[in-house]
Formats: structure tokens, sequence, C-alpha cells
């Protein structure tokens, strides 16, 4: 009885050697389904951005039904060198009520106050900020110059960036909804071949124009600049075209096929600045 007692009174526990081995299984499997999670996770933010950019062309749509069928111009962020603000296509949409709350953003990007105005579908979540020294790993939404993810095709105003600017009250482009092609001879794009908005590249500081340019095929344009687009899982970007899908682009470096047309020309041989067209219209 004694002998048994002492058999039952004993402990059990385990030896160091079995919890390594316990520790190391699960730091394998750590290792394993880290990637796998982080996938899981890129993918998620792409379809967040996806819905947004959903969203902004319900804002168009909305905006061109109330202004005659227009479309915003481009517009410019905060100058620094001039220190003056603009009004972004994204700003007009916004504070016109048509991307929902409206929020006030204060950023020290270059060490002093700057407030400006943010929408929050103006944000791609799959941003990870740039690298660059200067911005200090902001992102382009939480970038008091920026204050959105997303950059606008640069020819629906061309140089004429914003109202008043080179001598036209009015930059702003008809038929979003009826068409490009109806009053417009120079370009003959299907709306499910324009593209309106995408990822933003990095810009850099200072004066920042939100669009997406004709250099955007360059391959030497890609690193450094349009690969921070590049942001979304196999190296896509979200772009929004004017029928109202969106989907993940690749770069030419990527694919060998270009993303850039030309949506509105405005002027024949390119003469920006001595042309009126007569159909843009304000309301």
């Amino acid at each position: 009885m004694a002998a048994m007692r002492r058999t039952t009174g004993l402990t059990c526990g385990f030896t160091l050697v079995e919890l390594l081995v316990v520790l190391s299984i699960i730091a394998l499997l750590m290792a394993l389904l880290l990637p796998s999670l982080a996938a899981a996770k890129a993918v998620a933010f792409s379809a967040k951005c996806r819905s947004n950019l959903h969203q902004n062309h319900l804002a168009f749509t909305s905006y061109a039904y109330d202004f005659r069928d227009c479309i915003p111009p481009v517009g410019t962020t905060y100058n620094y060198w001039q220190g003056t603000r603009g009004a972004t296509w994204h700003q007009i949409l916004g504070k016109a009520g048509y991307l929902g709350g409206m929020e006030q953003y204060v950023g020290y990007i270059q060490g002093f106050a700057l407030g400006n105005t943010r929408f929050r579908v103006e944000e791609c979540p799959g941003e990870k900020g740039s690298p660059k020294p200067e911005l200090k790993g902001f992102t382009y939404y939480n970038n008091e110059h920026a204050m959105s993810s997303y950059v606008m095709h640069w020819s629906v105003s061309g140089y004429h960036y914003y109202f008043g600017y080179m001598d036209h009250l009015y930059p702003m482009w008809q038929y979003f909804r009826r068409g490009m092609n109806e009053g417009n001879p120079y370009e003959n794009i299907r709306a499910a071949d324009a593209l309106m908005v995408m990822d933003g590249p990095d810009w850099g500081l200072t004066w920042l124009l939100p669009y997406v340019a004709w250099n955007l095929d360059a391959p030497g344009s890609y690193t450094g600049y349009f690969d921070y687009a590049f942001r979304h899982p196999a190296e896509t970007s979200n772009a929004m075209y004017r029928d109202g899908h969106v989907t993940g682009i690749q770069h030419i470096v990527k694919t060998g096929k270009p993303l850039w047309k030309f949506l509105w020309k405005r002027c024949p041989n390119w003469a920006w600045q001595s042309c009126t067209p007569t159909d843009i219209w304000l309301n």
C-alpha cells in the first residue's frame, strides 16, 4: 500500500526537450501561416480599395446628373513654394456632398501644421507610405498636401487644372454619362477603355498634381514613381473606368501593353491655351 501511495503521489510534466519540440513546431506553423495571412490581408485591402473606387464612380455620376453632365477638373493640391491651396477633383466632389462625411486633417510633414479636408472613400488601405525620406513614411491619404490615395486622368481637363487657370473660367468637360464620342471629334474611345481614376504614384513633395499622366507608360518612370501605384497583389493597381467597372491593371513593363489613352484632346494640334470649347458648363 505504501508503494502504491508513493507511485500515485508522483506529478507528471514535460521535459525541457519536449517543450522545445512543441515550441519549434508552433514556430514552424507560424512561419508557414504568416505569408498566407499577409496575402489574405493584401487581398482584403485591394477589395476595399476597389469598393472605394466604385463609390468614386457614383460620385462622378451624381455630379454629372446635377451639373449638366460635367466632370470636375483635375485641380491642384497644396503648393508649398507658393503657399497656396487648390481644389482637387475629389475635394470638389466631396464638398458638393457626393463622397460622404468630410473630416478636417492636420499633418506635419513639413514640420508645421497644415490643415485640409479629406474623405474616407479616398483612402486606399493598401498604401504602405512613401519610402522617400522627406515624406517620413506618410501615405498620400495622410499627406496634408494630397489627402487622397487616388489620381484622376490628366486629359479630363489637361493643363487647365482649376477654375480661372490659363484664362479658362470653366475647365470642365461634358459627356460623362452620354459618352466621349458625342461632341468630341478628336478621340474615339469606349467608356470601358477610358481609365478615369487609379491608385496614385509616389509624387514626392511640394506641388502635387493629383493626376495620372501620359508618362504612365514610360518604362523609366516605373521604378521609384509609378511602382508605388501598383501596390496590390501581383503588382496591380486598381483602376476605375468611365463605365463604372473597377479592375486591377499592371504596368507596361510587366505586360507590354500600354495603359495611357487620351480621353479628351479638347483642341486640335495641342492648342490648349488658345482653344475655348463651347460645350463646357458649370451650371
